[in-house]
């Protein structure tokens, strides 16, 4: 299921890939006037082949079709906030298997206030940090330097860095642009690693981590290439990425990974994640993780699709991974 926008296209990337010889692959896209589509690929979609585009369904007519299709798993690529809630839902109630955390887990885990308080509640590290709210409480008691961040927005948009007192408004004003709530907390100093969490033989796996080398933190800039009007470009994902910006594995000691796998592994279970999650981190001098953010969506871009199908061989030994 995606619903057709540019960052569905970048997070689809890795639907080329696709085993077409042994198996059989529907794609279902929900377009923005609520009409849905049933098409042979993205480009027929949306008329970018040159043909016609594919018949528009009701959403009466499209839950019947989904039905008809007989689905053996439905793998959800929408990332608006009614594709990873509401769309999942439905889903769960055609009794049609899905990859991925249920609707109730993602919305938790997108809310990054709640996530950071269930987190802290079960003893898991996480930045120390307020919640400002538009019109209630708008200035946070914290001082910089801090991060301020939208509480519900992805690829870091809306997040800034202060580390001076006189910025601090204009950041707290521009993510409230974002969302009417906002996260201050603390900036931790140090490395920043992502970690991914799947589901197999019964236990969890903690995949090889990926490194990100940063001046400061990651921004919007650091995930999505955009054009001179911030609108994205085709491959933002892939045009984001700079050579030598990241490392997997990470190269860190024994005790950090063990801390990292400790975390990642206990919040897996606290979140009541599904199949898989994903960790961004931050370390600080004295080699403490803290958990900055969880990602319960799952994409088929290079980066995600590349770390979450890590093979075996390569997950016990010490291969060096190059993220495309």
């Amino acid at each position: 299921m995606a619903k057709l926008e540019a960052e569905t296209r970048n997070a689809c990337d890795g639907c080329v890939d696709l085993d077409r010889e042994r198996f059989e692959f529907h794609i279902a896209v929900v377009h923005l006037d609520g009409s849905w589509s049933f098409p042979s690929s993205l480009d027929e979609a949306d008329g970018s082949d040159g043909a016609l585009p594919p018949r528009r369904w009701s959403f009466p007519s499209a839950v019947r079709r989904l039905a008809e299709l007989d689905l053996d798993v439905i793998v959800p690529h929408m990332f608006c906030v009614e594709g990873m809630t509401r769309f999942r839902s439905l889903v769960d109630l055609l009794d049609i298997p899905l990859l991925g955390n249920h609707d109730h887990t993602i919305w938790l885990a997108t809310d990054k206030a709640i996530t950071k308080q269930i987190l802290h509640a079960n003893g898991i590290q996480v930045p120390q940090g307020e919640l400002l709210q538009k019109f209630h409480c708008e200035w946070p008691t914290m001082k910089v330097p801090v991060v301020v961040k939208p509480c519900n927005e992805d690829n870091s948009r809306g997040i800034s860095l202060v580390k001076h007192e006189e910025d601090l408004k204009f950041a707290i004003d521009h993510a409230f642009s974002f969302d009417s709530r906002v996260v201050v907390e603390e900036y931790i100093a140090g490395r920043e690693v992502r970690a991914g969490v799947i589901e197999e033989d019964g236990g969890l796996t903690v995949l090889p981590k990926v490194e990100y080398f940063l001046k400061d933190i990651r921004t919007a800039a650091h995930k999505l290439q955009t054009d001179s009007s911030g609108n994205l470009l085709n491959k933002a994902i892939v045009a984001a990425k700079q050579d030598g910006d990241r490392q997997c594995p990470a190269d860190l000691s024994d005790v950090l990974h063990q801390r990292i796998d400790a975390m990642v592994t206990k919040a897996h279970h606290v979140l009541k994640c599904r199949h898989y999650s994903l960790y961004d981190i931050r370390i600080d001098e004295n080699e403490q993780p803290f958990i900055l953010e969880v990602s319960p969506a799952l994409s088929l871009a290079a980066q995600d699709s590349k770390l979450f199908s890590t093979p075996r061989s390569v997950r016990n030994g010490h291969i060096k991974l190059k993220l495309q």
